[in-house]
């Protein structure tokens, strides 16, 4: 299950040292998703680990900005191309893509994760029902619950009682 992943990414990259193995990410701006989907696909144990992140032909150390950089604008085009939604998104894929990108999808969590971990955020307009399900299960869904994301499709909306 994902939230086993969450909680042992955030653990170990968390409880990490700055002497331990960091994963280098080396990565082109311009094809940082397809690259970074590569990565996470063929490295399982990747979300497990620091990294530090380096941009091809640009000049930079990572010290957390690199980092930062990369996660921020890898989700930007994430929710672009694998989530639909306005103010709040879940995981979606038109039918003529699904057989090409479903496997991704495995990859995006790892991501994620690794997200949550070294960042300590979550894209904010992740649907609250899809959060939930990913670290609770989907059978703690419930049906009030799931009305009340399509009511209220952001977390700003649903906090201030409208």
């Amino acid at each position: 299950m994902i939230s086993f992943l969450f909680v042992t990414a955030f653990a170990r990259v968390t409880n990490t040292r700055a002497d331990d193995n960091v994963e280098l990410i080396r990565v082109h701006r311009s094809r940082m998703l397809a690259e970074v989907l590569q990565l996470y696909h063929h490295d399982a144990q990747l979300p497990l680990r620091p990294v530090k992140v380096e941009f091809i032909d640009e000049l930079g150390d990572d010290v957390g900005g690199l980092t930062k950089d990369l996660f921020t604008s890898l989700w930007v085009q994430i929710l672009q191309q694998y989530f639909a939604g306005e103010s709040a998104v879940v995981p979606y894929l038109p039918l003529y893509k699904h057989m090409d990108c479903r496997q991704h999808f495995r990859a995006i969590g790892h991501i994620l994760a690794h997200t949550v971990a070294l960042l300590k955020i979550i894209p904010a307009r992740l649907s609250r029902c899809f959060l939930l399900c990913l670290s609770l299960g989907p059978s703690q869904i419930t049906d009030d619950l799931l009305l009340s994301d399509f009511r209220y499709p952001s977390f700003e909306k649903c906090s201030l009682g409208h």
